[in-house]
């Protein structure tokens, strides 16, 4: 302590078995804002210990009664801030391992500003499930409800142990190598102002993954009665999505050795679906579907893959699936109009044989057809 600055050097921080070196300076301990930088170091600080600690002494809390003070009637929370914090921070976080709800991170790198209000996190980087991630972002502490801005990579990340740490319900429902660059903005810490204001886009891809126990695989093996659908393995999943007004705004590709996918539409944040599932069954699958072949006259493709056009609504955990009727209806008009012509042209083929044509008909077959159509529309 020198007059108005205050200085540390190698100031141990213990908590538990957590420990952590701090360096950091205050330049005008007397004035305002108050600037000051700062380093935190550790080979291997453990946040779950600290965040179950948390949590009981919340539900401690909570427990005692203080939730219940409010008047009836009355939100019990609301937004917080604004802050008008006296301060300006400049600072780095290095930690070599750590523990967030048990994914295990490495190579932890923390830089931040904090003026005028504005916090600023200059990147956030670090390795985590067999890949990489990095983020920046600013928030504003000077309005009400916060006011956020962002980008998040992920590279390579394994998504199974991502997701058990994040969505614990999710666990084991999806596999594969995942990448993400995303960029989102928003205002709100309350769930219905983070969906009413929260809005974003990226691109998105899984490698050599798996989709087991999906609710939407679950019903489409229902469905169509395909116990093969269950568990969707594929070899790449990429996608690009606009979030806005709450609702996600998806186009994708899921391609695999026996089921194809294009699911387009929208995925609500409340979990509502609205989606044109774009399915596609490879032979094999589809004879066990079609074994009288009824479908498969109607939805094959030249490539011998059967089209399942299907729709889906109802929400992500309880999923309702139909045929898509106006797609059924083209294909059926479709395959009609191709018979029509093949049939016609058989017709024009025999004409010619037996020399009936009209020899000043350049195409018999196209005349055939523009009578056929004129006779259907009484024109």
């Amino acid at each position: 302590l020198s007059g108005a600055q205050v200085a540390a050097d190698k100031l141990v921080l213990k908590v538990g078995d957590n420990r952590a070196e701090i360096d950091f300076q205050i330049a005008n301990l007397f004035d305002q804002p108050i600037r000051m930088t700062s380093l935190l170091r550790s080979e291997r600080f453990l946040l779950d210990p600290l965040l179950k600690t948390g949590s009981s002494r919340s539900s401690g809390n909570a427990e005692k009664g203080t939730a219940g003070k409010q008047p009836a009637g009355k939100p019990s929370v609301e937004e917080i801030g604004p802050f008008d914090l006296p301060v300006e921070l400049k600072g780095e976080v290095r930690i070599g391992q750590t523990l967030y709800r048990g994914l295990a991170l490495e190579d932890f790198l923390l830089r931040y500003r904090l003026v005028n209000n504005v916090f600023t996190l200059e990147e956030m980087t670090g390795k985590m499930a067999g890949g990489t991630f990095r983020e920046e972002a600013t928030v504003d502490l000077g309005k009400k409800g916060l006011v956020y801005s962002g980008t998040l990579n992920l590279s390579g990340v394994q998504a199974d142990p991502l997701l058990t740490a994040l969505m614990p319900d999710a666990a084991g429902t999806v596999l594969g190598g995942l990448s993400l660059d995303t960029k989102f903005s928003g205002r709100g810490t309350l769930a219905e102002s983070i969906r009413k204001n929260l809005s974003g886009k990226g691109n998105l891809e899984l490698a050599d993954g798996r989709l087991s126990a999906v609710p939407i695989m679950q019903g489409l093996a229902n469905f169509l009665r395909l116990e093969e659908l269950r568990d969707l393995y594929f070899s790449g999943a990429k996608g690009n999505y606009t979030l806005q007004n709450g609702k996600i705004l998806l186009q994708s590709q899921v391609t695999g050795n026996d089921v194809t996918m294009s699911p387009t539409g929208s995925v609500g944040l409340d979990g509502s679906l609205d989606l044109q599932l774009g399915a596609r069954l490879a032979p094999r699958l589809a004879a066990k579907l079609d074994r009288k072949g009824e479908i498969s006259q109607l939805f094959t493709a030249q490539d011998g893959w059967t089209e399942l056009p299907m729709q889906v609504a109802g929400s992500w955990s309880k999923p309702k699936l139909s045929l898509d009727t106006t797609a059924v209806t083209s294909k059926i008009t479709e395959k009609a109009v191709s018979r029509l012509q093949q049939k016609l042209e058989e017709k024009a083929k025999k004409r010619q044989a037996e020399g009936t044509d009209d020899k000043s008909t350049q195409d018999p077959t196209k005349e055939l057809i523009n009578d056929a159509l004129k006779g259907l529309f009484g024109k």
